[in-house]
Formats: C-alpha cells, sequence, structure tokens
C-alpha cells in the first residue's frame, strides 16, 4: 500500500505542475493586443444621387460627387477629366461635373496659409485645364492619379442621357 499512496503523492504533484504551467502560458497569451494599422491613404470618390453610370446632360446641377481625401493625400492625388470638367459646389468635398467635349481638366489641392495663424494652412480646388483629348460624344472619362507611384489607382466612364 504504501507504494500506491506515493504513486498518488507524485501524481497530485505533478498534476500540479501541469495545472500551474497550463495558467501560466494561458496567462501570457492573454496579455497579448491586437494592434490596428492606420491606413491615411483612403479617400472618398462617388457620384451622389443615383448610383448609376450616366449623368443628365439638361441638369448639371444633378450631377454632384463627393471626393473627400485626407490632408496628407490632397498634393499627391489628381482627378483628371476627359470631356468633363469639375467645379467646387459649396465646399471642397462636394464636386459638380459639366460636360465639355475635346478638353481635358485636372482638379488639384492647391495650398493656401491661413491669415488668422501663420501655422495653420487649407487646400483649396483648383480646376485647370490639361490639354485636349478626344472628343468621344456623351462620354465622360473620371481617373484619379496617384503622383507618388505615377499609377491610375480609379478610372470610370461616365454617359450623359
Amino acid at each position: 500500500m504504501s507504494k500506491y499512496k506515493r504513486l498518488k503523492e507524485k501524481l497530485k504533484k505533478n498534476n500540479l505542475f501541469v495545472l500551474i504551467f497550463l495558467l501560466c502560458s494561458f496567462s501570457t497569451f492573454s496579455q497579448k493586443q491586437i494592434k490596428f494599422k492606420k491606413n491615411t491613404e483612403l479617400f472618398l470618390f462617388y457620384k451622389l444621387g443615383e448610383i448609376k453610370d450616366s449623368l443628365i446632360e439638361d441638369k448639371p446641377v444633378l450631377n454632384k460627387f463627393i471626393y473627400v481625401l485626407p490632408d496628407s493625400l490632397k498634393e499627391r492625388y489628381i482627378l483628371t477629366t476627359c470631356n468633363g470638367l469639375f467645379k467646387a459646389f459649396g465646399n471642397d468635398s462636394i464636386i459638380q461635373l459639366q460636360y465639355i467635349s475635346g478638353l481635358q481638366y485636372q482638379v488639384v489641392f492647391g495650398k493656401l496659409k491661413n491669415n488668422e495663424s501663420p501655422f495653420n494652412t487649407y487646400y483649396k480646388l483648383k480646376s485647370q485645364i490639361n490639354g485636349t483629348c478626344v472628343a468621344e460624344l456623351k462620354k465622360i472619362r473620371v481617373e484619379i492619379f496617384d503622383l507618388k507611384t505615377e499609377k491610375i489607382i480609379l478610372s470610370n466612364v461616365y454617359f450623359l442621357r
């Protein structure tokens, strides 16, 4: 019987060590944190109203788009249009597209200083002519170009009705 008692005591000690080991290993796993990396290259560009690839030629006021960029990307991205012109509508986030056949425009954000504070700057939307393009009837091509990577990151074609 004494052998049986000794064996039972050894098993209790072994079980205690296993239990302590498991508790320690679980406690180290629970202390790790999940970290999220902030993505600063996100932007918004979409048409307000109906989600279609067509625009209304007679009522350009209805051809509004949302174009939202963080300040870190405003000098990096250029919005180009072929057969169309974007104009600021209210603020720099809402822009209106107007059909102009045969001309290519680009929209950039110009960096301006705030007169009230020497350290603050703000951006203003500017449309600039960028030459001519193939005049496609009732078709407007919109592209967003990344100056850093020198690639087109978005390209859409809208049709006038």
